[in-house]
């Protein structure tokens, strides 16, 4: 049997552009919200990953929601890929 995966997900490591709410943004490095989005679709299809972990979203830094409602829609590609799984 293979060991399980855990897979996580810091918002300090997406642009600021996509996630400004967050302690430590990445101005100009980091990835883009569609990367992200196609990452966690990918780790949720994957059996082998046990584990979800959404990290360092800080509300209080937040533009308009940005960083928010990107983290939902993170949550909801991984549970797509889950239901996507053979």
């Amino acid at each position: 049997d293979a060991l399980p995966i855990f897979f996580d997900i810091d918002i300090d490591g997406i642009q600021m552009a996509y996630a400004p709410g967050c302690s430590a943004p990445s101005i100009e490095e980091g990835f883009t919200d569609t990367q992200m989005l196609k990452a966690a679709y990918i780790a949720g299809k994957n059996e082998k990953v046990k584990l979800f972990n959404l990290m360092e979203v800080n509300p209080r830094y937040d533009i308009d929601n940005k960083t928010v409602q990107l983290s939902v829609e993170l949550i909801l590609k991984f549970l797509k890929g889950i239901g996507d799984r053979k």
